[in-house]
């Protein structure tokens, strides 16, 4: 864990810190907000973080969310995307069912490892300007 959260929380940092600079140029009338389910091998995949990122030549903006406990995010419509075409990154991470000791304190923890998904293509979706987009992503993991 303690690798993860030296590498993992500075680009989450940075990836929240670019979608709202990105998203804040935007007339509030004209976002969508967007919500749905994200499931990892059938199981919600909690703190997955998912990230909506306009089609290059596309006039959309860029926003994003952290998955909850139950495998749901949310995006108001504050927060939320023009009417567009967008790619969808969902980044995860799982326990490996290892362990890993630090030589300095002792303390052990489980190491985790981002999870590779078994897919065909990108993730798309396109929000539409007259309804609110709801959008679910039934994920597998690669099998090894």
């Amino acid at each position: 864990m303690l690798d993860l959260q030296r590498t993992a929380i500075p680009f989450v940092i940075m990836t929240f810190i670019s979608i709202a600079l990105a998203s804040g140029c935007s007339s509030q009338s004209d976002l969508r907000s967007v919500k749905g389910e994200v499931t990892m091998d059938g199981m919600p995949a909690a703190g997955a973080i998912i990230s909506f990122q306009a089609v290059a030549g596309s006039l959309g903006n860029s926003s994003g969310a952290v998955v909850d406990q139950q495998g749901r995010y949310s995006i108001p419509s504050e927060k939320g995307l023009k009417a567009g075409a967008y790619d969808v990154t969902i980044q995860y991470w799982k326990e490996t069912g290892e362990t890993y000791t630090d030589p300095c304190t002792g303390q052990t923890t489980a190491t985790t490892a981002p999870i590779k998904f078994a897919q065909q293509g990108k993730l798309r979706v396109d929000v539409k300007a007259d309804e609110e987009g709801q959008f679910d992503f039934a994920l597998t993991s690669a099998k090894k």
